[in-house]
């Protein structure tokens, strides 16, 4: 027959430190919760790249969002979207955005999803723009091909040929 005596059973082997009762927290609880916190730190990763403005939303004159796009098999496809541009930027690339020749690849109203697979769907209307290579900074997540989250805008590149960019 076993006894029960100081939170052990006799003739049970014992298995570490015992606390009385079962259940008692230890004597120290606040430090053993302390030692058992995980600290946790997210880390997103961001790259600069060359990708090609195909279209704006708002206007040649004002542009909100530069809506980004790469060759594919010689066809300019939609890969994302920049986060929207801040006034400093948005002036010095007005002078650089050009309307659309004919035969754009792109229609003038898309789905929100068509660059932004998580967000809600709703319609956005899109100003053409004759293609510009433009650099920009996004973290590395892709999904399908796109840029999973809005781009920033860093600068135009004129001088690089929009088709070199893939």
């Amino acid at each position: 027959m076993a006894t029960v005596g100081a939170g052990t059973l006799h003739g049970a082997p014992t298995r570490g430190p015992t606390f009385g009762r079962q259940g008692d927290p230890p004597k120290n609880a606040a430090l053993a919760r302390r030692e058992m916190v995980q600290i946790r730190i997210k880390v997103k990763h961001r790259d600069t790249f060359e990708v090609v403005a195909g279209a704006v939303t708002g206007s040649l004159t004002q542009p909100g969002e530069l809506i980004l796009g790469r060759y594919e098999d010689g066809e300019l496809r939609i890969i994302g979207r920049t986060a929207p541009i801040k006034p400093g930027a948005a002036r010095a690339l007005v002078p650089l955005l050009q309307p659309a020749a004919e035969g754009h690849p792109w229609p003038t109203v898309i789905s929100s999803r068509t660059y932004d697979r998580f967000q809600p769907k709703r319609e956005t209307q899109l100003t053409l723009i004759a293609p510009l290579t433009v650099e920009i900074s996004a973290d590395t997540a892709v999904v399908g091909g796109t840029i999973r989250h809005a781009a920033r805008f860093v600068r135009a590149r004129p001088e690089a040929d929009p088709r070199d960019i893939r």
